[in-house]
């Protein structure tokens, strides 16, 4: 760039002019990696794109440290921790949906019971008193458990 314009060859304006390709790749690639993420939104985007170019437009070639090491790649260590979050929110959705499907056949199974009625149509109380009882019992392994876990702490 400099070279073409005046004519001029130098190793410090060669090395210029790769410092500057080389910013301008990276910019290029750091761009098409925001825009390919299926992560964020268009105005997210937008928002990242900008300040991208901002930093970038406000860096003096002379200053800028071209890395061409991977590690030093912002973006791979964002994709990373998005990928890693993807995973534990896939698990804990795994979590919820067995605990709902548990839910859901303890209801009916309680359900079942509770509906149960005498040749008369009269409720079985033997059911519902059962049901109360392992109630009770529930609440109070809830409790020792509770104070077992505030007296360990």
């Amino acid at each position: 760039m400099c070279i073409r314009d005046r004519g001029i060859t130098s190793q410090r304006l060669v090395d210029y002019d790769e410092k500057q390709r080389n910013m301008n790749d990276t910019l290029d690639t750091r761009l098409e990696e925001i825009r390919n993420d299926p992560d964020l939104k268009n105005s997210d985007k937008k928002k990242r794109m900008f300040t991208l170019k901002q930093k970038f437009s406000s860096t003096k070639i002379a200053d800028a440290k071209v890395s061409t090491s991977a590690d030093h790649n912002p973006v791979a260590k964002v994709m990373e921790s998005t990928s890693a979050r993807r995973e534990e929110i896939a698990l804990a959705k795994e979590h919820r949906e067995r605990d709902k499907a548990r839910a859901f056949k303890r209801r009916a199974v309680n359900n079942a019971l509770l509906t149960q009625r005498t040749s008369r149509g009269q409720p079985v109380l033997a059911n519902q008193v059962q049901f109360l009882l392992n109630k009770l019992e529930q609440e109070k392994w809830a409790e020792k458990a509770a104070a077992k876990k505030k007296k360990n702490e």
